[in-house]
């Protein structure tokens, strides 16, 4: 399996800067820009180089091999495994967990419990530990860990 995704960014060319590589001897500050050339030359070209930018930024590509699906399980568990793991570790934001799923009182510590199970399910999968995800004691820990992993897909964005 092949997969590439880019980072997103968001590119803009300011006219401003159009203006200043097309007139680099002239010092300029936002008094002396000459707004007919401006408007009419440099807009025009910061918007298509804007949108050349955007264009070749959007790269998206997967590849499936025929083996790929003859363990689909493993295989996406490879890609979300690490996906969790960075995600758990992310500080810009997190999920709110129901109070079914943890015990715990506060809702970011809550959310940590949470994402250990979903982390500690597709670990197992991943390491082939089928001696643990088939024992009894284990077993439903693994699948409460991808019961969870259902419930707050929706959940994972930043």
């Amino acid at each position: 399996m092949i997969v590439v995704m880019n980072k997103p960014k968001w590119n803009y060319v300011s006219p401003y800067s159009v203006y200043n590589k097309i007139v680099f001897w002239k010092k300029t500050n936002i008094n002396n820009y000459n707004d007919k050339f401006l408007e009419k030359f440099c807009v025009p070209i910061a918007n298509i180089l804007t949108k050349v930018l955007q264009f070749r930024l959007n790269i998206k590509y997967v590849k499936v091999h025929s083996h790929d699906v003859w363990n689909a399980d493993v295989t996406l568990a490879h890609i979300i495994l690490p996906v969790l793991k960075e995600y758990a570790i992310n500080k810009h934001s997190y999920f709110i967990p129901d109070e079914e799923d943890s015990l715990i009182k506060d809702e970011h510590l809550r959310y940590k419990n949470v994402m250990a199970k979903m982390i500690f399910s597709f670990e197992n999968l991943v390491n082939d530990e089928w001696d643990d995800f088939h024992d009894d004691d284990v077993r439903p820990i693994i699948e409460n860990g991808f019961r969870l992993f259902g419930k707050y897909y929706l959940h994972l964005w930043t």
